[in-house]
Formats: C-alpha cells, structure tokens, sequence
C-alpha cells in the first residue's frame, strides 16, 4: 500500500499505517543498506491492527473509523461471514463509512 499511496490516494507513505516487514542495517561494498527480511514485525490484521496503530503514532487513536467495504461496482465488496468487524464498530460506537454511499470517489477516473 505505500508504495502507491502517494500516487493513488494523494497520502504520502510515511502516513499509511499497515503491516511493517522486518529489515536489517547491513554495509555493502563500504556503503550502508537497509535490506528487507522474510517476515513481518507486525501484520496488519486483527490483533496486529492495534499493535501497527501503536508502532506508527505511539497512542491510542482519537478518530476510529470502520471503512465497509461494500461497493463491488467501484472496488472490491467483501465482508466476514458474521459481521464481526461491523459489529464490534457499532458495538463501541465507532463512525462506520460506507465506500459505496460515502464515498463520491475511490480511484482516479482514468480518462479525465
């Protein structure tokens, strides 16, 4: 998702929170590398959501959002069996945004 974040959506990778794969300072030929690992630290799903919220910006966040992903026109529609994300969101009162009926906009229209 960093990698195109800038380029998609206009937000620069430094600000995406996601899973972080492991990487190793090494030197090289007499010049310093940064060199990824098989691995993640964290993995950007379930318990690690949190963990990666608390690695990025170190407290607890004040705007949690649940983004349904239910527009299968536009993106990809897709959901848990049971609803436990959407329920657990309104359970603790989280803002649940819909992409199909919040969002005006999710990719760039190619022919503009």
């Amino acid at each position: 998702m960093r990698i195109i974040s800038e380029e998609v959506y206009g937000i620069p990778p430094e600000n995406v929170i996601g899973s972080h794969g492991s990487t190793v300072f090494e030197s090289r030929n007499g010049k310093g590398a940064i060199l990824r690992k098989p691995g993640n630290i964290v993995a950007n799903d379930r318990a690690g959501k949190p963990v990666g919220i608390d690695l990025h910006i170190g407290r607890r966040p004040s705007l949690q959002i649940m983004i349904n992903h239910d527009d299968p026109t536009r993106e990809y529609a897709y959901a848990e069996k049971d609803n436990v994300s959407l329920n657990a969101a309104k359970k603790n009162g989280w803002q649940i945004v819909s992409m199909k009926n919040d969002w005006r906009r999710i990719f760039q229209d190619p022919q503009r």
